[in-house]
This record gives C-alpha cells, sequence and structure tokens, in this order.
C-alpha cells in the first residue's frame, strides 16, 4: 500500500471515530465606517459578519474546557520559572482536518458549535493536516 493510500485510510477513520460534532465557522470582519458604502473598515468599530467569505459547515472534534496545561502561551526568560506558569485557558477547543474548508478560517472567526458562539482566539496545527482552534464564548 502506498503512503498516500495509507494516510487517506487513516484519515477516514478518524473522521468516522472522533469527528462527529458539526461545527459552523462564520467569517467575521473589522465593523464599516458608519454613513461609508460599506468598503470603508475600521478595527475600532464592533466587528461584523463577513459577507465576502463562505459560512463553513463542517465535522470535526470539540470540547469544553480544555486542559491549560497544554496550552503554553510562551515561556518565560526566568529559568527560575517553571514551563507551566505561562498559560492561557479557552472556554472551547476544536480541531478539524483543514482540507474540508473550501478557504482557510482567521483568526476573529466565529465557531458555532452545541448551541454556543465561540470566538477563534489562537490557533495552531494539530499534525497530520489537523488544525486546532482555540475558543472563547461570545456573549450575547
Amino acid at each position: 500500500m502506498k503512503l498516500d493510500a495509507a494516510m487517506a485510510r487513516m484519515d477516514a477513520v478518524v473522521l468516522d471515530a472522533y469527528d462527529n460534532d458539526d461545527l459552523v465557522f462564520q467569517p467575521r470582519r473589522a465593523g464599516t465606517v458608519p454613513g461609508s458604502t460599506g468598503a470603508v473598515r475600521d478595527a475600532n468599530r464592533p466587528p461584523e459578519n463577513d459577507p465576502t467569505r463562505p459560512v463553513q459547515t463542517v465535522k470535526g472534534s470539540f470540547w469544553l474546557r480544555p486542559d491549560p496545561n497544554r496550552m503554553p502561551r510562551s515561556f518565560s526568560p526566568d529559568p527560575g520559572v517553571q514551563a507551566g506558569a505561562a498559560t492561557v485557558s479557552y472556554d472551547a477547543m476544536a480541531s478539524v482536518f483543514t482540507s474540508v474548508f473550501s478557504e482557510p478560517v482567521q483568526m476573529g472567526d466565529h465557531c458555532t458549535a452545541g448551541g454556543h458562539t465561540y470566538k477563534i482566539e489562537a490557533s495552531a496545527s494539530h499534525g497530520l493536516g489537523r488544525a486546532v482552534y482555540y475558543l472563547n464564548k461570545v456573549s450575547n
């Protein structure tokens, strides 16, 4: 069996076994300047949905309250500080095969899962063509 075929079979097994959550990714952008035709963006305005990028519904894995010890924000330059001391926590985490997206997801986009909406605060490679998105709940 060739490596590509073996990787495709492994991806299919992971999809069937773990990616059982429906995730809706809503693109966001900087808000529109009042009085403009919508073409003028201002980072200081409240973010809004981005109609120029598609809403994408995909299958993925979703976890609430992931372990903050697994997400180092940065390492302290002080060797006396434990590596786990400089961590940041998130409300949820989603993991998805990047190949399912027609367009890449961006920081600040929203992800809806389990009836709640979350903002993508950080992302990282999860290995083998997967991305992990660290999420914080959006206040409604």
